[in-house]
């Protein structure tokens, strides 16, 4: 019976300790490497299939200074997450930009029109995004490169504007 024992135990040590797969982790990792080649040579092939005589026209006829297509990269992006809920008031329903401004709509429910309305509410909402926009967000500094015309905050009651909230870059410079 100690020499079946001993047996089985030897023969688990094998297979547990005898087998060495380092053969195994280099063929893993070729495979790996192919995969990663592979896929740039997709991308390269993508890259290559959207270089149009339209696109090349197309950006060729693009100014320097238009930022459309990056505003137009920024938006769809925040689109993507929207709606996002702010607080127990309020929601971040939409964004668009119109003249190289980013437009922000923010909906308002469960106070007062008259309580959002107040002078002191106004300005600690509008405390609060000087604070943001004027801030040294890395992000934020990027918008105010694209969106040189700044930023409005729209707030919305009953799909009623009933306040907003124009920042420019140069608005910053002073604080």
């Amino acid at each position: 019976m100690k020499g079946i024992k001993a047996t089985v135990v030897m023969f688990m040590a094998i297979i547990l300790f005898g087998f060495d797969n380092s053969e195994a982790k280099v063929i893993d990792t070729k495979q790996t490497d192919i995969q990663e080649n592979m896929d740039i040579v997709e991308r390269g092939k993508k890259i290559m299939a959207q270089s149009t005589p339209e696109k090349i026209k197309q950006f060729n006829n693009q100014k320097d200074n238009d930022y459309s297509f990056a505003q137009d990269s920024v938006v769809a992006g925040i689109k993507e997450k929207l709606p996002i809920v702010v607080d127990k008031f309020t929601m971040f329903d939409d964004i668009s930009r119109n003249n190289n401004k980013l437009i922000y709509k923010y909906v308002m429910k469960g106070l007062p029109k008259e309580v959002i309305l107040l002078k002191k509410n106004q300005q600690s909402v509008l405390n609060r995004i000087v604070t943001l926009y004027c801030g040294n967000d890395p992000n934020v500094k990027a918008l105010k490169l694209l969106f040189p015309n700044g930023v409005s905050y729209n707030y919305y009651l009953a799909n009623e504007k009933i306040m907003s909230f124009d920042l420019k870059p140069s608005d910053c410079d002073s604080k």
